[in-house]
């Protein structure tokens, strides 16, 4: 069953728009003392979703590669957070001096555009395959 374009650009631009309005939220009501909370919720849907939509699809399509495409994809995440882009930490290791610099500024966005761009492909390839995946 394929998906006409326009409902998958439709649902793409609502996500974008949650995007924003969940920043937005954080920044308006200064909620920096649950943000360890909302970043392990998040850490833990985006793993729930790679592992129980994801992953199950991707073997089942394509059972040769699939395992190798999935370690590309944590690899190149790893490679663009830890080598390329600046990037923060809780806890003990912190980088205060970069968050005054405007070359982090350009950092964090390349490294948000990355995210954003395989977050587009990782939706457009799963409506592909089924409305509900996507």
């Amino acid at each position: 069953m394929s998906t006409p374009f326009g409902v998958v650009l439709l649902l793409g631009l609502i996500a974008g728009l949650a995007d924003v309005a969940g920043g937005l939220l954080l920044l308006r009501f200064r909620a920096e003392r649950m943000l360890h909370g909302f970043v392990a919720f998040g850490a833990g849907f985006l793993i729930a979703v790679a592992l129980v939509d994801m992953v199950p699809e991707s073997l089942t399509a394509a059972p040769r590669f699939a395992a190798l495409w999935i370690l590309a994809g944590f690899c190149g995440v790893h490679l663009l957070e830890h080598t390329l882009v600046a990037h923060f930490h809780f806890g003990e290791e912190t980088h205060a001096e970069e968050f005054l610099r405007r070359s982090t500024a350009y950092s964090v966005t390349f490294g948000l555009a990355a995210h954003t761009f395989f977050d587009g492909i990782a939706i457009a390839s799963g409506f592909a395959f089924s409305s509900a995946l996507g």
